[in-house]
């Protein structure tokens, strides 16, 4: 017996997805057969991954947009939806530009706050009223942050943005329940994304986890497609931690 992909048919749009996590997550998709809409910064950056992706067989696509830019955030969605309507919505897009909070800027406060919570709060409006339009029942996951229950050293307003993701998730679950639309969020723990990451000091600050196991990029896509399958269709408005269990309990020296 022969079961098809689990996404098989699926449209899914997903942010930031020229590396690190969210190219993770689009793969993943990818290969369980959604046709998959990605966003970076630039063109070249979204060639790139979309030659990595269309190994997969999917229908590939992306734009580019600046997001912390809201005019290039409503248009990625016009031109994501001259497509066509979206399935599933993965909201991964994310920006930290780490410093005191005594040194933070006007335009600093405005470029976090627009990448990490204005941006899905206007994609999830968008995106979300297509599938109402078209009549699907359809998944919008939100990307957080263990930064949103525990301090990220210098990096206040990146984790106020992610903290604000999640109340965001639980409004637009409640919202979005009447039209058999499912919103949820993942929040992961520091994971080795990307090349150059400091694995060293990654060890230093993460080994404590009770599990004493390093993260990786497929956790957290494991548990973001989890939340976009129908497996977890009675489950909205959810954050799930994905960090070894490192925030759930003290360290003792």
């Amino acid at each position: 017996m022969t079961t098809s992909p689990r996404f098989a048919g699926k449209r899914a749009l997903v942010t930031g997805a020229t590396r690190g996590l969210g190219r993770t997550i689009a793969e993943w998709l990818a290969r369980e057969g959604a046709g998959v809409f990605i966003s970076g910064r630039n063109q070249e950056d979204i060639d790139r991954a979309l030659g990595e992706l269309e190994q997969h067989g999917s229908m590939m696509s992306g734009a580019p947009a600046d997001l912390a830019d809201v005019a290039q955030v409503r248009q990625l969605a016009a031109t994501a939806l001259a497509t066509g309507p979206f399935d599933i919505l993965v909201n991964n897009a994310g920006f930290s530009n780490p410093q005191p909070f005594l040194n933070v800027t006007d335009g600093d406060w405005e470029a976090e706050m627009n990448v990490n919570a204005r941006a899905p709060f206007v994609l999830g409006q968008l995106i979300g009223a297509a599938m109402i339009e078209a009549g699907i029942k359809g998944r919008i996951v939100n990307i957080s942050t263990v930064g949103a229950y525990a301090a990220h050293p210098r990096q206040m307003v990146y984790d106020m943005a992610k903290a604000a993701i999640i109340a965001m998730t639980r409004n637009m679950a409640f919202e979005l329940g009447p039209h058999g639309i499912t919103v949820n969020c993942v929040a992961p723990g520091a994971v080795p994304d990307r090349p150059g990451f400091d694995m060293a000091n990654y060890e230093a600050t993460n080994f404590g986890n009770p599990l004493n196991l390093v993260g990786t990029a497929d956790d957290i896509a494991n548990a973001v497609c989890f939340f976009c399958d129908d497996a977890s269709k009675w489950v909205t408005g959810q954050t799930l931690l994905v960090d070894g269990g490192l925030i759930g309990h003290i360290r003792e020296n």
